[in-house]
Protein backbone atom coordinates (compact mmCIF):
# COMPACT_ATOMS: atom_id res chain seq x y z
CA UNK A 1 0.00 0.00 0.00
CA UNK A 2 3.04 2.39 0.52
CA UNK A 3 4.50 1.83 -3.05
CA UNK A 4 1.67 3.40 -4.52
CA UNK A 5 1.55 5.72 -2.23
CA UNK A 6 4.70 7.16 -3.18
CA UNK A 7 4.30 6.85 -6.66
CA UNK A 8 3.65 10.29 -7.37
CA UNK A 9 6.40 11.09 -6.00
CA UNK A 10 8.77 8.68 -7.51
CA UNK A 11 7.65 9.80 -10.64
CA UNK A 12 8.09 13.76 -10.08
CA UNK A 13 11.66 12.79 -9.45
CA UNK A 14 12.04 10.60 -12.75
CA UNK A 15 10.80 13.45 -14.31
CA UNK A 16 13.62 15.63 -12.96
CA UNK A 17 16.76 13.61 -12.61
CA UNK A 18 18.10 10.71 -14.71
CA UNK A 19 17.36 7.21 -14.29
CA UNK A 20 20.60 5.91 -13.74
CA UNK A 21 20.91 8.50 -10.29
CA UNK A 22 17.40 7.52 -9.70
CA UNK A 23 18.55 3.79 -9.76
CA UNK A 24 21.28 4.77 -7.25
CA UNK A 25 18.64 6.06 -4.90
CA UNK A 26 16.62 3.44 -5.01
CA UNK A 27 19.17 1.30 -4.18
CA UNK A 28 20.19 3.20 -1.11
CA UNK A 29 17.02 3.29 0.22
CA UNK A 30 16.37 -0.46 -0.03
CA UNK A 31 19.66 -0.99 1.69
CA UNK A 32 18.96 1.35 4.29
CA UNK A 33 16.16 -0.44 4.86
CA UNK A 34 17.74 -4.10 5.01
CA UNK A 35 20.32 -2.89 7.29
CA UNK A 36 17.91 -0.99 9.30
CA UNK A 37 16.63 -4.94 10.43
CA UNK A 38 19.58 -5.75 12.12
CA UNK A 39 19.46 -4.09 15.73
CA UNK A 40 16.26 -4.81 15.26
CA UNK A 41 16.02 -7.29 17.99
CA UNK A 42 17.40 -4.56 20.47
CA UNK A 43 13.67 -2.96 20.70
CA UNK A 44 10.88 -3.68 22.72
CA UNK A 45 7.74 -4.80 20.84
CA UNK A 46 6.34 -0.66 20.62
CA UNK A 47 10.02 0.19 19.69
CA UNK A 48 10.38 -2.59 17.19
CA UNK A 49 6.66 -2.00 15.72
CA UNK A 50 7.50 1.79 14.98
CA UNK A 51 11.08 0.78 13.40
CA UNK A 52 9.70 -1.72 11.33
CA UNK A 53 6.94 1.22 10.04
CA UNK A 54 9.95 3.16 9.14
CA UNK A 55 11.59 0.66 7.34
CA UNK A 56 8.36 -0.62 5.24
CA UNK A 57 7.97 3.26 4.53
CA UNK A 58 11.97 3.80 3.17
CA UNK A 59 11.75 -0.01 1.32
CA UNK A 60 8.91 1.42 -0.40
CA UNK A 61 9.98 4.62 -1.51
CA UNK A 62 12.89 2.94 -2.30
CA UNK A 63 11.09 -0.12 -4.56
CA UNK A 64 8.60 3.17 -6.13
CA UNK A 65 11.67 5.05 -7.62
CA UNK A 66 13.10 1.58 -8.69
CA UNK A 67 9.62 0.88 -10.61
CA UNK A 68 9.64 4.20 -12.45
CA UNK A 69 13.01 4.40 -13.84
CA UNK A 70 14.30 0.35 -14.04
CA UNK A 71 12.33 -0.44 -17.51
CA UNK A 72 13.62 3.29 -19.13
CA UNK A 73 17.05 1.77 -18.00
CA UNK A 74 16.84 -1.21 -19.55
CA UNK A 75 15.14 -0.15 -23.13
CA UNK A 76 17.36 2.99 -22.72
CA UNK A 77 20.24 0.27 -24.28
CA UNK A 78 18.05 -1.49 -26.88
CA UNK A 79 17.04 -0.40 -30.25
CA UNK A 80 13.18 -0.53 -31.33
CA UNK A 81 14.04 -3.90 -32.84
CA UNK A 82 15.95 -5.54 -29.46
CA UNK A 83 13.49 -4.29 -27.41
CA UNK A 84 11.36 -7.30 -26.88
CA UNK A 85 14.86 -9.45 -25.86
CA UNK A 86 16.35 -6.61 -24.07
CA UNK A 87 12.98 -7.29 -21.77
CA UNK A 88 12.76 -10.84 -22.15
CA UNK A 89 15.90 -10.84 -20.09
CA UNK A 90 15.21 -8.13 -17.90
CA UNK A 91 12.00 -10.36 -16.84
CA UNK A 92 14.57 -13.77 -16.89
CA UNK A 93 16.80 -12.42 -14.19
CA UNK A 94 13.95 -11.00 -11.86
CA UNK A 95 12.85 -14.78 -12.41
CA UNK A 96 16.09 -16.41 -12.07
CA UNK A 97 16.34 -13.87 -8.48
CA UNK A 98 12.89 -15.16 -7.18
CA UNK A 99 13.86 -19.11 -8.15
CA UNK A 100 17.01 -18.75 -6.55
CA UNK A 101 16.29 -15.95 -3.89
CA UNK A 102 14.98 -18.26 -0.69
CA UNK A 103 17.78 -20.94 -1.15
CA UNK A 104 20.41 -18.15 -1.32
CA UNK A 105 18.52 -16.22 1.72
CA UNK A 106 18.01 -19.42 3.83
CA UNK A 107 21.71 -20.04 3.41
CA UNK A 108 22.44 -17.08 5.16
CA UNK A 109 19.94 -17.45 7.61
CA UNK A 110 21.24 -20.38 8.78
CA UNK A 111 24.53 -18.78 9.24
CA UNK A 112 23.31 -15.94 10.99
CA UNK A 113 20.29 -13.83 11.54
CA UNK A 114 21.51 -10.98 10.02
CA UNK A 115 23.31 -12.26 7.07
CA UNK A 116 20.71 -11.83 4.82
CA UNK A 117 20.02 -8.28 5.46
CA UNK A 118 23.75 -7.35 5.66
CA UNK A 119 24.94 -9.24 2.17
CA UNK A 120 21.74 -7.62 0.58
CA UNK A 121 22.71 -4.08 1.65
CA UNK A 122 26.25 -4.62 0.94
CA UNK A 123 24.96 -6.00 -2.40
CA UNK A 124 22.77 -2.76 -3.03
CA UNK A 125 25.45 -0.31 -1.84
CA UNK A 126 27.91 -2.16 -4.68
CA UNK A 127 25.28 -1.79 -7.21
CA UNK A 128 24.45 1.58 -6.05
CA UNK A 129 27.84 2.36 -6.81
CA UNK A 130 27.83 0.91 -10.18
CA UNK A 131 24.58 3.02 -11.40
CA UNK A 132 26.60 5.89 -10.67
CA UNK A 133 29.45 5.04 -12.49
CA UNK A 134 27.02 4.01 -15.57
CA UNK A 135 25.32 7.50 -14.98
CA UNK A 136 29.14 9.68 -16.20
CA UNK A 137 29.42 7.33 -18.54
CA UNK A 138 26.57 6.22 -19.97
CA UNK A 139 23.92 8.16 -22.61
CA UNK A 140 20.62 6.96 -20.95
CA UNK A 141 18.05 9.36 -22.18
CA UNK A 142 15.62 10.97 -19.56
CA UNK A 143 12.96 9.96 -22.32
CA UNK A 144 12.40 7.48 -25.02
CA UNK A 145 13.16 9.36 -28.32
CA UNK A 146 15.09 7.79 -31.92
CA UNK A 147 17.83 5.54 -31.24
CA UNK A 148 19.79 4.07 -33.73
CA UNK A 149 18.37 2.02 -36.11
CA UNK A 150 14.77 3.60 -35.53
CA UNK A 151 12.82 4.30 -38.26
CA UNK A 152 12.84 7.90 -39.03
CA UNK A 153 9.40 8.90 -38.40
CA UNK A 154 6.48 7.08 -36.37
CA UNK A 155 3.33 5.63 -37.63
CA UNK A 156 1.62 8.02 -40.15
CA UNK A 157 4.32 10.57 -39.89
CA UNK A 158 6.82 11.33 -42.81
Amino acid sequence: MAIPAFQPLALWLGRRYRPMRLMALAAVLIAVSLASLVPLGRFDKAGATVWIALTVLVFSLGEAVFGAVAMTIVLSFATRQDAGRYSALYQLAWGLSGALGPGVHTLLLSASGSAPWTVMACALLLGAAVYLRLARTTPCARTAGPRDGDPAGRKGQR
